[in-house]
């Protein structure tokens, strides 16, 4: 039977569409180009990427270390002993991140780049340990010297030195460090003038006056604590004063049991009931009177902290204080995971 050209044509076409994806799809396998996938699994600054990524610090920092080994220039040495130094902090290790930070910042000129975000990273983890003065002095001193970093670096050609528009960025850094500082200490009113004062051409102004007004127009509730003790005389009402009612019900309760079973057995002429009774009821009637006094410093402290929690909720917002890559030199810049493996 001959079969129609028509026809025929119709059912080359057919084939055609049916297996066109398999075509493609076997055109998209490629073969990986030979040693690139393992040349890239062996650079350790990978793998410190892939393990930061992964939220194991410890081994990113350890593989930082094996980079190191391999002698790196200064700068991208720095930049990779930066990157440690920031993992350190995030993990806590408060010292070791300050002593590489020292390290960077006095062996490098005073004008370079690298030199004023370790500064800037410096403060941070005096912050983190309690050393209010060394924070607050790293922040203003480079927010004051700033300025003065790109003049030396023109006037002295330094490599890498700190840009008009550097200073801008690290400007409003350092505002935002004292910010987060004072707001870790609960002076807010000083974190509300830190804010307020970034540089005015800075991309982080907006959302700082946005966050300065929210705090500044906010009203601490607050319990006094003398007041409390002094209602507590009456047991019970202290705690109703810090908003504590199951603690002043149950204080109620108990210290009117012990009370009547004082007033009882002194009517029965039990009084050496009565005086057991009596010492234990002091000791019940002291004990509420301290609790709703320490209550009221409890509920003060959780009123600041939830402002302060909330404050760095809304920094870390606007603050990426990643130290990679875009604040380095390209040939410092550490492997991106953007590679995909292919199958």
């Amino acid at each position: 039977m001959i079969v129609p050209a028509k026809k025929l044509l119709a059912a080359l076409l057919a084939l055609l569409v049916c297996f066109s994806p398999a075509l493609v799809s076997a055109q998209q396998i490629m073969a990986p180009s030979p040693g690139a996938e393992l040349q890239l699994v062996d650079d350790p600054l990978y793998r410190g990427d892939v393990f930061y990524y992964r939220g194991d610090y410890y081994r990113a920092i350890t593989q930082y270390e094996l980079f190191l080994m391999r002698n790196a220039d200064k700068d991208q040495g720095d930049a990779v002993r930066l990157k440690i130094a920031w993992l350190y902090a995030q993990a806590g290790k408060l010292a070791a991140s300050a002593d590489i930070l020292k390290q960077i910042i006095t062996t490098r000129p005073e004008a370079d780049r690298m030199a004023a975000w370790a500064r800037i990273y410096f403060g941070d983890v005096a912050s983190k340990a309690g050393q209010g003065k060394v924070a607050t002095r790293a922040f203003m001193d480079l927010f004051n010297k700033c300025d003065g970093f790109v003049v030396t670096g023109q006037k002295e050609k330094t490599p890498n030195a700190v840009g008009a528009g550097d200073c801008l960025y690290l400007k409003s850094y350092a505002k935002l460090g004292l910010a987060r500082h004072y707001a870790s200490v609960h002076e807010f009113e000083k974190s509300v003038e830190a804010l307020r004062t970034l540089p005015e051409k800075s991309p982080l102004k907006v959302k700082a006056d946005e966050i300065a007004a929210h705090v500044d127009g906010l009203v601490l509730p607050r319990k006094r604590p003398a007041l409390a003790g002094a209602l507590s005389i009456i047991p019970g009402l202290g705690h109703f004063y810090i908003e504590e009612y199951g603690a002043g019900i149950w204080a109620m309760i108990f210290n009117g049991a012990f009370i009547y079973g004082m007033a009882d057995s002194i009517a029965s002429k039990r009084y050496g009931q009565a005086t057991l009774i009596g010492l234990v009821e002091l000791i019940w009637y002291t004990g509420t009177i301290f609790g709703a006094v320490s209550g009221a410093h409890r509920f003060n402290r959780d009123a600041r902290r939830v402002v302060e929690d909330g404050l760095e909720s809304d920094l870390s917002k606007i603050d990426d204080d990643q130290p990679w890559p875009v604040r380095f030199p390209v040939d410092s810049n550490p492997v991106q995971l953007q590679w995909q493996w292919r199958f």
